[in-house]
């Protein structure tokens, strides 16, 4: 009733949001005192939230210089649960461009190429778990083999680098590398993706060149080195 009174929705309303965030852990009951108290969620999302700022800090004045340098869309993503989050996006300077909300997410690591290096670098039975909840195929070009895909990523973990050749969005391509923590750790996975037309055969292992050296230098500004 005090929710209700100082959130002015109706009681019966507010007993079913917060059985509903109590299901889902942002909310616990104390049985004893019959209170509502934030969840174990809600502290997870504090600690997400914080060490994303600290990396988009990090991050944001090489991604700004990598846009600047190649023309074209640079993003960043962590992984939250068992999907890929966008924390950050520096638009294309081109007219035709790639866009990705900030905020949003993916449980499909197989077929973009930042979800390919957060699944490379995952532990191996979490990686199994992902691989085993099935690999959609979105165009011709969808890696949709498991073992094909184990064989990419195995080659991802060796080059350092990993190709979306319109897997996922006939029309665009992408390229990303992995950040790194200062113990070694895969963190985030960032990258640019384009248009097909101006991310090619003849230039992309130039792209790919510029993509690794960023991720290198945010992984030691992240580091602190």
């Amino acid at each position: 009733m005090e929710l209700a009174d100082k959130s002015g929705i109706g009681p019966s309303t507010t007993h079913r949001l917060l059985n509903a965030l109590i299901e889902y852990g942002y909310v616990r009951q104390d049985g004893q005192r019959e209170k509502y108290q934030t969840g174990r969620k809600v502290i997870q999302l504090a600690r997400v939230a914080l060490a994303n700022h600290s990396l988009r800090t990090a991050a944001l004045p090489h991604m700004k210089e990598l846009r600047d340098r190649t023309g074209e869309t640079v993003h960043i993503s962590v992984i939250d649960g068992d999907i890929a989050v966008l924390i950050e996006s520096i638009e294309s300077t081109g007219s035709i461009r790639v866009y990705s909300p900030v905020g949003g997410g993916s449980g499909d690591f197989h077929c973009t190429s930042i979800g390919k290096v957060l699944l490379a670098y995952m532990p191996e039975q979490q990686a199994d778990a992902v691989i085993a909840r099935g690999l959609r195929r979105y165009t011709a070009n969808t890696i949709t083999s498991p073992e094909k895909l184990r064989e990419q990523l195995r080659e991802i973990r060796k080059s350092g680098v990993a190709f979306d050749d319109e897997e996922r969005e006939i029309g665009v391509r992408c390229v990303a590398a992995p950040i790194v923590d200062y113990t070694g750790k895969t963190v985030a996975a960032m990258g640019i993706s384009a248009p097909s037309v101006r991310l090619t055969e003849e230039n992309k292992a130039e792209l790919a060149e510029a993509v690794k050296e960023t991720a290198y230098n945010i992984s030691r500004s992240y580091a602190g080195l």
